[in-house]
C-alpha cells in the first residue's frame, strides 16, 4: 500500500500543478490492520480501477506471484506496474514470477528463522578467518 500510495501521491501533485482534481484517496479499509489482506487488497485494485477514465486507452495490470516453498505459500508479490512497451504477459515473463516467488520465499524464510533465533553475524575477525574457497578442493578444480 505504501508504494501505491506514493504513486498516488505523484499523481495527486502532477494534477494540482495542471489545475485538475485530485485523485480521490485509498479507502480506509485499505489502511485497517483489522481487515484481512485480500480485503485489504480489493478495495485498493477497486479503487485504482475506479480512476481510470471510461471509454478504454487505459490498463490496469496486476500480476500476483506467490511466494512458495514446496506447497506452502508463505507470501505474496503484487506487482501493479510495468513498463509501458509490456502489452502482455508471456510464457517466459510466467517462468520469471515462478523463480522470483521461489528465490523471495526462500529469503523471507531465511529472515524469519534469524530473526526467531536472534542470530548474530560474525564479526570480522571471524569473517577473516574464514578460508577463501570453503568448497572441497576436488570441488574447486575445473573439469
Amino acid at each position: 500500500m505504501r508504494n501505491l500510495r506514493a504513486q498516488m501521491e505523484v499523481a495527486r501533485v502532477g494534477l494540482l500543478e495542471r489545475g485538475e482534481a485530485p485523485l480521490a484517496p485509498l479507502p480506509a479499509v485499505c489502511d485497517d490492520a483489522t481487515a484481512s489482506p485480500a480485503v485489504r487488497l480489493r478495495a485498493a485494485m477497486d479503487h485504482v480501477a475506479s480512476l481510470l477514465p471510461e471509454g478504454g486507452g487505459h490498463r490496469m495490470i496486476w500480476g500476483f506471484l506467490p511466494m512458495r516453498i514446496d506447497d506452502r505459500i508463505v507470501g505474496v508479490i503484487i506487482v501493479y506496474s510495468v513498463l509501458p512497451q509490456k502489452e502482455h504477459f508471456v510464457s517466459v515473463d510466467f517462468e520469471l514470477f515462478k523463480m522470483l516467488g521461489a528465490h523471495a520465499a526462500s529469503a523471507l524464510v531465511g529472515a524469519m528463522l534469524y530473526a526467531a533465533g536472534d542470530a548474530r553475524l560474525p564479526d570480522a575477525t571471524k569473517l577473516s578467518s574464514m578460508p577463501k574457497n570453503p568448497l572441497p578442493s576436488s570441488a574447486s578444480r575445473s573439469t
